[in-house]
């Protein structure tokens, strides 16, 4: 299977909504390539539908709208209204304090980074603005064999669904500000999609799936591997587990939410999200109630030396902690040790005149041994990264750092004033 087929059929399946809006007849009448698709998905989704809203608790509601695009339509569709749902000052001055921080190239466009991903590599697409179902015309064909509709139809349904009780495109502005908790949100909603499409495509209840997050993970690796090997422009990590991950850690959080909680409907995690990565790796911390400290680096603008203004601001969870060591070679299973107690992370970035900019953050751990394991991690990546114009500070269970300033200056930032 091809890396195209593979990827747009287990990752970036951005369904749009099925059911059958107005006569497949009035649809389309002088294209009747588009008029074939359009009848197919329609008469598919009808049939659909029912099994989703039995398996998820979602109420049926009204049918969803269906149209039928090109591949050149969809990105010229993202780049008209991507704006909206990535504004670019915002993604870039992120990618940007990213940059600083090793977790994507310095320099990197990450607005565009995005958009041109999700467009390319989306079999199918539910578009939160319009909120219609978008079936492409000219996916591979082996995209279309019954099994494999069923299970883009399935999960992009899901979506749908979802949206009428969360309003996504809403969510997924507010959670800009919170790379962390965005990951939560959207594992949630890939997660649940993840094993519905399974349920409906093998004809099993959720209870007799086998594991999801397993199976997902398994095409997943084999998606990405094809995508390096065969496009040496091919997006940083950060990029594609932005879009990748959400689907195998979420399949994993909600089938042990489901499995611990049977009598509940998978609905139902709509109105109890998780607030974190953490709580979507470890789901016994989501069952207990475990939350991150809430970190506020508000008061850090007052104790920069004058010229400074706050640039971004925003989180990194536990899974971001861990890619973080990996992209600069710590080997996996150090950099899941090394970010595992996690208790919350929040960095602001500072640029001046000169278009400079510094970083100054904190994170807060379970225990002492926690912190100083990350610090542990941590202080080498800054080191390659920033030489000596970095501080790094660990305390009890919190580490502190800054970038990019006079060292005692940075000093004076992160000691007390953070650490206290």
């Amino acid at each position: 299977m091809t890396r195209r087929r593979q990827i747009s059929v287990f990752t970036l399946a951005f369904a749009f909504i099925i059911a059958t809006s107005l006569p497949v007849e009035a649809q389309y009448p002088s294209d009747p390539a588009r008029g074939r698709e359009y009848e197919i998905v329609s008469s598919q989704a009808s049939t659909i539908m029912p099994r989703v809203c039995e398996l998820t608790g979602f109420e049926t509601g009204p049918p969803v709208p269906i149209e039928v695009w090109t591949r050149a339509e969809l990105r010229a569709h993202v780049d008209s209204t991507g704006q909206d749902s990535f504004p670019g000052d915002e993604w870039n001055r992120l990618g940007r304090a990213l940059g600083e921080l090793g977790m994507v190239p310095r320099g990197y466009g990450l607005q565009e980074g995005f958009l041109t991903f999700l467009a390319d590599q989306a079999g199918a697409g539910y578009e939160t603005q319009k909120k219609i179902y978008i079936t492409l015309l000219d996916t591979p064909a082996a995209m279309k064999q019954l099994y494999l509709r069923r299970m883009v139809i399935a999960h992009e349904l899901t979506h749908a669904l979802q949206d009428r009780v969360v309003d996504m495109e809403a969510l997924f502005l507010e959670d800009l500000e919170n790379l962390d908790r965005s990951f939560a949100h959207r594992s949630v909603l890939e997660g649940m999609a993840c094993m519905v499409m399974l349920s409906v495509a093998q004809w099993i209840p959720l209870a007799a799936l086998p594991d999801v997050g397993a199976f997902m993970r398994a095409n997943f690796i084999r998606s990405a591997g094809d995508l390096r090997r065969e496009n040496r422009n091919a997006p940083p990590r950060l990029v594609v587990d932005f879009l990748f991950e959400p689907y195998v850690v979420g399949s994993t959080f909600v089938q042990g939410v489901y499995e611990a909680r049977p009598e509940e409907p998978l609905a139902d995690l709509l109105y109890c999200m998780p607030v974190s990565e953490e709580q979507t790796l470890h789901v016994e911390k989501y069952l207990a109630g475990d939350v991150p400290e809430e970190i506020d680096l508000a008061g850090i603008a007052g104790r920069m030396p004058a010229g400074w203004e706050a640039y971004c601001s925003n989180s990194l969870g536990e899974y971001d902690l861990r890619a973080l060591g990996e992209i600069h070679g710590t080997p996996p299973a150090e950099s899941a040790q090394a970010a595992e107690g996690w208790d919350g992370c929040r960095f602001t970035a500072f640029t001046n005149a000169a278009d400079a900019i510094t970083i100054v953050g904190i994170s807060y751990w379970d225990s002492a041994g926690d912190a100083a394991e990350f610090a542990a991690m941590f202080e080498p990546i800054l080191e390659k990264l920033h030489g000596p114009e970095h501080v790094l500070r660990c305390q009890g269970n919190r580490v502190a750092f800054a970038t990019g300033l006079d060292p005692e200056i940075a000093e004076a930032i992160v000691g007390a004033p953070l650490l206290e």
